[in-house]
């Protein structure tokens, strides 16, 4: 445990929280992707590749160079955090219903009919307004496992620097690319296959991905680089017992969850610009209105600051009334959390009734963990008092939702408690009806 809540970056970087800029200006250290990817002092096998004449292409093999490891999960990192926020715009703002959008929810529609299933559906980069992000997140997942697979299979390990944490490194990622698309999707299908599995199928096989996130990740902490090898192995913790959870194993969750560092919390990272690094407030901001049941929330008679809501004017666009906004990210350069201490804590809620009203409580008692754009002077929060079980149980889902509002664990969250009461099932802002579709079919490019 540390005695200061830290942030952590995704690529690596510790910083105490409440210490980022709020002007977003910040300088993220990514090693330069393919081509431009080592200092030009650089020599032996990638000197060569660095020679190539143009025009040309770099072969596959040599992707094998040791001295490409750390840039090899660098690049699935990079794609997983376009699939992620390409995930919370289009299925978690858009499909679940966080936010309303006129333009979406008619897609919603087609969708949910079977109207839309073209071959293009789904394979919105990270740039696209509004498809449900399945290409993307994949693109994540199989680079992750390709990382991994070169430096473990391709690479000589003595030759690769920082080998476990590397390799812990990406198979994290592809675990929770893994598992965020089994939460979303109706049906998965990997690597080319034909067959398809069923979501419980995809976070089995997140689960495992996990396993050897942790494996790896656990003996990287005897090397430099132990503090970014407990960051991953924090976050290996909390997706497996995220994936644990869902698949209905509540004791092997709760293990998982009580073994991570208090006050962790991990970010996928943005940037203003390329736009490629952009995140999605300001899409968010001008097609989306915030949801009404999201509006001036209260938490004990008080303002909740854990969903920060604007008010802003007239919507311009769909002039569908009020102009509601997040404000819990500033701008597209804000880092987005999608793993902390805070949501180990409320998974141990959920799976152990007795520990609901404590668990509840001390989250409101303090600040540790929290996304660091959020205003932790309101802390401690009015304390709950507790109720029947059924009324604890409703207090966990809730609080669990408001917590983690906005980071990616709508879709899955809904899926497993079978809360979709809260979603718009009858009419939208147009009085089209939605439909009762509560998961995502495959886009039809899969099979064409």
């Amino acid at each position: 445990m540390t005695d200061t809540p830290m942030t952590i970056r995704a690529n690596g970087t510790r910083i105490a929280k409440g210490r980022q800029s709020t002007s977003r200006k910040r300088h993220l250290v990514f090693p330069l992707l393919l081509l431009g990817l080592a200092p030009l002092t650089a020599c032996g096998a990638l000197d060569d590749l660095l020679q190539a004449e143009l025009p040309g292409q770099v072969v596959d093999e040599d992707l094998n160079n040791p001295l490409l490891a750390e840039t090899l999960v660098a690049g699935a990192q990079a794609d997983f955090e376009c699939g992620f926020q390409g995930h919370v715009l289009g299925v978690e703002a858009g499909f679940a219903n966080v936010f309303h959008y006129v333009i979406f929810q008619i897609e919603m529609i087609q969708i949910a009919n079977r109207q839309s299933r073209l071959i293009e559906r789904g394979l919105g980069e990270c740039t696209s307004n509004r498809d449900p992000i399945w290409f993307i997140m994949h693109r994540g997942r199989t680079q992750s496992a390709d990382a991994a697979r070169r430096i473990l299979e391709e690479m000589d390990p003595a030759e690769v620097e920082d080998l476990d944490f590397l390799v812990g490194k990406a198979y994290a990622y592809e675990g929770y690319a893994t598992q965020i698309l089994s939460e979303a999707w109706c049906e998965m299908v990997f690597d080319g296959s034909d067959t398809r599995v069923t979501r419980l199928d995809g976070m089995a096989r997140a689960e495992a991905r996990f396993d050897l996130a942790i494996m790896h990740s656990t003996s990287a902490l005897s090397g430099s680089r132990a503090a970014e090898a407990q960051d991953i192995l924090d976050l290996a913790l909390v997706g497996r017992a995220r994936s644990r959870l869902n698949q209905g194993n509540l004791a092997g969750a709760i293990t998982d969850a009580q073994a991570v560092t208090a006050g962790f919390i991990y970010y996928a990272t943005y940037e203003t610009s390329p736009g490629r690094r952009g995140g999605m407030v300001d899409r968010l901001e001008a097609g989306f209105v915030v949801h009404e049941r999201d509006r001036n929330l209260m938490v004990g008679g008080v303002p909740d600051p854990r969903v920060p809501i604007d008010n802003i004017g007239i919507h311009p666009s769909s002039g569908a009334g009020t102009w509601w906004i997040q404000t819990k990210y500033a701008d597209d350069g804000s880092d987005m959390p999608f793993a902390s201490w805070r949501e180990a804590r409320l998974m141990i809620a959920e799976a152990d009734p007795a520990q609901s009203v404590a668990i509840i409580n001390e989250l409101r008692s303090s600040s540790a963990g929290l996304h660091s754009e959020l205003d932790t002077s309101a802390w401690p929060l009015p304390a709950y008092a507790g109720g029947t079980a059924a009324e604890i149980a409703d207090a966990v889902i809730e609080e669990r939702r408001r917590e983690l509002y906005l980071q990616g664990v709508a879709m899955g969250d809904d899926q497993r408690t079978g809360n979709f009461t809260k979603w718009d099932t009858g009419v939208s802002l147009v009085n089209a009806p939605i439909g009762t579709l509560t998961c995502l079919p495959i886009p039809e490019l899969e099979f064409l």
